[in-house]
């Protein structure tokens, strides 16, 4: 049995049971009860072991190493988040529970598995690890570093507790930038105050709180509407996709650069299901150019566009860029 009963876990991480792996719970209502109790940190994992090889490899290479439970059984408690493909694997997780995942990993900005999100022990998340590494003791040194976040959001949150006004709302957001970009949103109660004591949104924080919640409607929006896509062939089906995900683009303009390079990319496939390879090579431009440095652009998209180049030489100077773009 892989999840074992809570009330257990908490007995045996404060006995300090000896095991290589990490103490694991079913869901991060249970990890929390256990981090509480045994002063541990969360580590939720995304991941996908039934298809993804850097899942497997982090699974069984890394994560299960003793060197990675020395380090770690007496630091943190871990939840999985599987994600998977293959039947039997997925009949094994309720849809709810895919949805709900999904919802995380859009909230997290997360593109590509795995990716471990560090929370502390009340489930505010501190910190993402992205990927796998090839040794134990690289992705040791990762986790490491991920948890020397929290030690220093702690110190300057506290820091800021002592201050008034104008200055507190500067150490505040001073805070809040020590951690990655796809967890501030959590901060709802930091964003809130921080703009109550900048009357004249001198640090820019008016309306963020706000925005956030116009983030994530617009990720329910968008991934309804990818689910609303499969099984779509036909030219005319794919023609009235790209009509929807222009419509989303023009509903929802502040949308941030990974949501745009995903929109460029739902574009860019339904052209290449045409077979339409201008446009997919207009697409895939666009797509890179919103957001360079994401997986997404590394893993998939300027591989498609070098390809194209390669099989179509001159391709680029077939297509017109869209207005506005």
């Amino acid at each position: 049995m892989k999840y074992f009963n809570c009330t257990m876990a908490v007995l045996l991480a404060l006995a300090g049971a000896a095991h290589a792996a990490l103490t694991e719970c079913a869901s991060v209502s249970e990890a929390r009860e256990v981090a509480e109790k045994a002063h541990r940190d969360i580590m939720v994992l995304y991941t996908g072991t039934d298809w993804c090889p850097a899942c497997v490899y982090l699974e069984q290479k890394i994560l299960t190493q003793p060197a990675f439970g020395q380090a770690f059984d007496a630091r943190l408690v871990k939840v999985e988040e599987i994600f998977p493909r293959t039947p039997a694997a997925r009949a094994t997780v309720s849809d709810a529970d895919m949805e709900r995942r999904l919802r995380e990993m859009d909230a997290y900005r997360i593109s590509s598995l795995p990716c471990a999100v560090l929370m502390d022990a009340q489930g505010r998340p501190y910190a993402m690890v992205q990927g796998a590494e090839r040794s134990a003791d690289a992705y040791i040194r990762r986790v490491e570093e991920a948890l020397a976040v929290k030690e220093r959001r702690d110190k300057a949150l506290a820091a800021a507790a002592e201050l008034h006004g104008l200055e507190k709302a500067r150490a505040l957001a001073a805070a809040l930038e020590l951690l990655p970009e796809a967890v501030r949103g959590q901060y709802t109660d930091v964003l809130r105050e921080i703009e109550s004591l900048d009357l004249e949104n001198t640090l820019g924080y008016r309306g963020k709180a706000d925005q956030e919640a116009t983030v994530r409607e617009m990720q329910d929006a968008f991934r309804q509407m990818r689910r609303g896509f499969a099984g779509m062939t036909r030219p005319e089906q794919l023609d009235a996709c790209r009509a929807q995900v222009e419509d989303f683009m023009t509903r929802y303009p502040a949308m941030d650069p990974d949501m745009r390079q995903q929109c460029y990319r739902l574009i860019c496939d339904g052209y290449a299901l045409k077979h339409d390879w201008p446009h997919t090579y207009q697409y895939a431009v666009l797509a890179i150019e919103a957001a360079p440095q994401t997986d997404l652009a590394v893993r998939i998209l300027k591989p498609l566009r070098e390809n194209l180049e390669r099989h179509f030489p001159g391709i680029g100077a077939e297509i017109s860029r869209p207005q506005g773009q």
